[in-house]
């Protein structure tokens, strides 16, 4: 039995409610370019690639809990959503998310900055949150 040194993501499930609508956003379209080799000139070559941009949806997610003395306490995730599983859902949704969490950093200003994000990759619809309709 041989081992390996991967590090598996752990799936989880989280349960919860919508804190305010999925938004829409996009990444953009980024050009790469890569020096190849290439068998006729046997010689490297630089391509360039094109990355298209992708579409995703953000949202919050409140998680209620209960403290070590029993208090109870609600927890927000961030969550992101690249496969358009949560376009219909809305605020206040009772909702049970499939997924990893991730750390993204990036710079501002000068300082790295680190954010916390659950990726989700299933989800189900718990409850709907009752709406009043228009009359």
């Amino acid at each position: 039995m041989s081992e390996t040194n991967q590090t598996k993501t752990p799936i989880v499930t989280l349960y919860g409610n919508l804190g305010c609508d999925p938004q829409l956003r996009s990444t953009q379209e980024r050009v790469i370019n890569f020096s190849v080799y290439d068998i006729v000139i046997d010689g490297p070559v630089e391509r360039e690639f094109r990355k298209p941009g992708r579409e995703l949806h953000t949202f919050s997610l409140a998680v209620n809990a209960k403290d070590a003395e029993g208090s109870p306490i609600t927890r927000w995730h961030r969550c992101v959503d690249w496969q358009g599983l949560t376009v219909k859902y809305r605020k206040g949704d009772t909702v049970a998310l499939t997924g990893f969490f991730k750390v993204r950093t990036y710079e501002k200003d000068g300082e790295k900055k680190e954010i916390r994000e659950f990726v989700v990759t299933g989800s189900k619809l718990r409850r709907l949150k009752v709406r009043s309709q228009a009359a």
